[in-house]
């Protein structure tokens, strides 16, 4: 089973934690724009005041237990990750949801069953709602013990990346490049 704290400080380790500019001000990839109504927002407020402001937002532990609740209630707990078979599928999900949306990359998980569950013939077993229901949770166990870890996440970063690429939240596409800066420099070095 997965573990939503080793997900969630991956995802944190790729966001850049606080910008701002003329249309937005994002604290770790939660866009006041898209989230006005976020509670740390307030706080974040609060702390602009202090000449020590944004390296003081380091040091306040219940804005880190903010970001880390609207993390968990918005994205974990309706991928269900924490159900997952691998840790890294469990990580994956919650980052590709974090870049696009979460009944979206649920899509894309649900589409991944059908292919591999069905020989790579179009027969749909799991529905397809961007929901993850027992039916999907039971789909992707079974599709982990028929085929390898590699497989899985290779096609959910090929399929979920293609969603993203399509789907991308605008205050995210900065921190698209970056990730995609870090994996080709992870890949040329590799090679």
């Amino acid at each position: 089973m997965a573990d939503f704290e080793i997900s969630y400080q991956r995802l944190l380790w790729h966001i850049e934690k606080y910008t701002k500019n003329e249309k937005d001000e994002i604290f770790f990839c939660i866009s006041r724009r898209a989230v006005p109504e976020w509670e740390g927002w307030e706080e974040i407020d609060f702390l602009k005041s202090s000449p020590l402001f944004p390296a003081n937002l380091n040091d306040i532990i219940s804005l880190k237990d903010l970001v880390r609740e609207y993390y968990f209630v918005n994205y974990q707990a309706p991928l269900r990750a924490d159900e997952y078979p691998s840790q890294r599928m469990a990580d994956m999900a919650l980052l590709l949801a974090v870049l696009s949306d979460v009944p979206g990359i649920i899509s894309v998980i649900q589409q991944m069953i059908n292919f591999l569950s069905n020989n790579g013939e179009r027969r749909s077993k799991v529905r397809i709602t961007g929901i993850f229901d027992d039916s999907t949770l039971k789909g992707l166990k079974s599709c982990y013990r028929g085929n390898s870890e590699k497989l899985l996440l290779n096609m959910m970063i090929v399929q979920g990346m293609s969603y993203v690429l399509k789907n991308v939240r605008p205050e995210n596409q900065k921190f698209l490049r970056e990730l995609f800066s870090k994996m080709e420099m992870t890949l040329s070095y590799h090679r």
